[in-house]
């Protein structure tokens, strides 16, 4: 439906999932198209590096970033006002399932099989009434 060359979408940039990846590419980003509005990172550091290049330019307010991954800094970050919305993955419950598999196979020689559905949700403090979602504090709550 929608791709790269998709007038909407104004520039991309590889980022290698760091902070200074993220401002590097978001300062490139706003000097080309200073009309930006909305921009989706790869991970929660890079949109840290993002927020930071826009806050130097004063667009911190009028850019929403979101972000994957979810991570507890990341949860943060909206909290803070930073990212509007990140995917929690719950990694804390994939670390076990982990765990639970090595045991697993170092008692029986069986390696595991298949997808294991960890849960995701979406974590933001301006949830919409169609999407479920869970608040910042709420996804802490789960770090």
């Amino acid at each position: 439906m929608y791709d790269e060359e998709d007038p909407r979408i104004v520039g991309r940039g590889a980022t290698g999932g760091t902070a200074a990846g993220g401002r590097a590419v978001m300062e490139d980003l706003v000097r080309q198209n200073p009309g930006i509005n909305a921009v989706y990172v790869v991970n929660e550091p890079t949109a840290a590096g993002v927020f930071a290049a826009l806050k130097e330019v004063g667009k911190e307010n009028d850019v929403l970033v979101v972000s994957i991954d979810g991570s507890c800094e990341g949860v943060g970050r909206i909290a803070a006002g930073e990212i509007e919305a990140t995917s929690m993955q719950y990694p804390h419950r994939m670390a076990i399932l982990g765990i639970d598999a090595v045991v697993e196979y170092s008692k029986t020689g069986r390696k595991p099989r298949g997808f294991y559905d960890t849960g995701v949700m979406l974590v933001t403090q301006h949830p919409a009434a169609e999407v479920t979602s869970i608040t910042a504090e709420q996804a802490l709550n789960e770090c």
